[in-house]
């Protein structure tokens, strides 16, 4: 039985490493990705609206969190949520505390598993179409190993 997988992108089509998530999303369609493909410009609560009902979700985005650039960071479901989501404001909300808002609010809608790949960005607040040589890098080993989960 096929489980249900969406892949969702999140990145800004501006900024230069930024748009990596929405890269990987356009590559994976060029590919005939079976999974549902979807974009988001921001990370907000319209994450929730595309991966409920999901047996599967997995998340693309581009992080800086003091790795080498291009590095990929895959993170479960549990290593994003983050608690105490009552006192967050929505308008600051990070990807972790939407998680966490999901399965506190709609536990049995919620994906049963819930991947993310953030990948370590060199530059995300330069205009550019053009992206650092190691995201690109990092962006096809990405996308390869994403299309070897697919076809297994």
């Amino acid at each position: 039985m096929n489980k249900k997988t969406i892949l969702i992108g999140i990145g800004n089509p501006y900024l230069q490493d930024d748009r990596a998530g929405l890269v990987v999303v356009s590559r994976l369609r060029e590919m005939s990705c079976p999974w549902d493909l979807e974009e988001l410009y921001t990370t907000g609560l319209e994450v929730l609206d595309k991966i409920r009902g999901y047996d599967e979700a997995i998340i693309i985005d581009a992080a800086q969190w003091g790795k080498e650039p291009g590095t990929i960071i895959e993170l479960s479901g549990e290593d994003l949520r983050l608690p105490h989501v009552s006192s967050v404001n929505t308008h600051a909300m990070t990807l972790g505390h939407i998680i966490e808002v999901g399965y506190v609010a709609f536990p049995e809608e919620m994906p049963k598993k819930l991947t993310a790949y953030l990948i370590e960005a060199e530059k995300l607040d330069e205009f550019s179409y053009e992206m650092s040589p190691r995201v690109k890098t990092a962006i096809e080993k990405l996308v390869s190993f994403l299309e070897k989960r697919w076809k297994t």
